[in-house]
């Protein structure tokens, strides 16, 4: 593979079979990423996971090669991603943002987490959830992504949930 320097063969066969649209599409990202690589001193490379075990292990494993590695760790914290998309409580949430960010603390220092969907979420829970992430080990955390129509920025969870709620945020965290 990339890590060990794998050939050409190895890499771009498992491409057969793609559109050429496709394997444009792959070629300008490989070339957009080599170029940024070049301007960037000592990348970090990110994996992207959901709060799941497997997902995490995944990341992971995929990170291995990485000189300087970051897992983005994300869950729903909606009441309606809750109920109706991931079908679990509130406190079985916070459980496994807390278990997400510790699990992918064992590959990498560098921990940021996402809460999904949240500009619907309760600020109070989002709030205890950014909290715990942090005391968990989380690095960094997400400005909030939001997967709900457009919404005015007064209404922004960044806005309503103030830095001050976090104590350990200043130490040891940081917006991304």
């Amino acid at each position: 593979g990339f890590c060990s320097g794998g050939d050409v063969e190895d890499i771009i066969g498992q491409l057969f079979g793609k559109s050429a649209d496709e394997l444009l599409r792959f070629t300008r990202m490989t070339c957009d990423l080599i170029g940024a690589m070049r301007r960037c001193r000592r990348p970090i490379i990110a994996a992207l996971a959901r709060s799941r075990p497997m997902d995490i292990d995944r990341a992971g494993d995929a990170l291995g090669c990485a000189e300087r590695s970051r897992i983005h760790t994300f869950l729903a914290t909606s009441d309606l991603h809750l109920t109706r998309k991931l079908h679990i409580s509130r406190e079985d949430c916070l459980a496994a943002a807390v278990d997400g960010v510790k699990r992918a603390r064992q590959y990498t220092d560098n921990v940021q987490f996402s809460a999904e969907d949240a500009t619907r979420s309760d600020m109070d829970f989002l709030c205890r959830v950014v909290e715990a992430v942090i005391a968990a080990g989380a690095s960094a955390w997400s400005r909030m992504p939001n997967s709900s129509p457009p919404i005015r920025a007064a209404r922004s969870p960044v806005r309503r949930c103030p830095a001050s709620r976090f104590p350990t945020a200043s130490r040891s965290a940081s917006p991304i």
